[in-house]
């Protein structure tokens, strides 16, 4: 059993899709603007934005921790009160 939420969980809706697809397509446009600039900043855009998204699987992992950890609480108040 994986229980590693950050590899598993992707939206699946049509709302997330696009505005996930919009949101892309942004990035697109501003790195191709980059590239125009002198000097082009699209490689160092690239670097620093890779490395904002390479916290996300933490950010991930504690949030449901954290869930985890509320969840269990809750339960063993019921089960104590119950």
């Amino acid at each position: 059993m994986n229980l590693r939420i950050s590899g598993q969980y992707a939206p699946k809706g049509e709302e997330y899709r696009k505005i996930y697809q919009g949101n892309y397509n942004h990035y697109d446009d501003f790195i191709e603007l980059l590239v125009k600039l002198e000097p082009p900043l699209d490689k160092r855009f690239i670097e620093i934005m890779d490395e904002q998204l390479d916290v996300i699987p933490y950010e991930f992992s504690e949030m449901f921790i954290d869930g985890f950890k509320l969840w269990v609480k809750i339960m063993a108040e019921v089960f104590r009160c119950g």
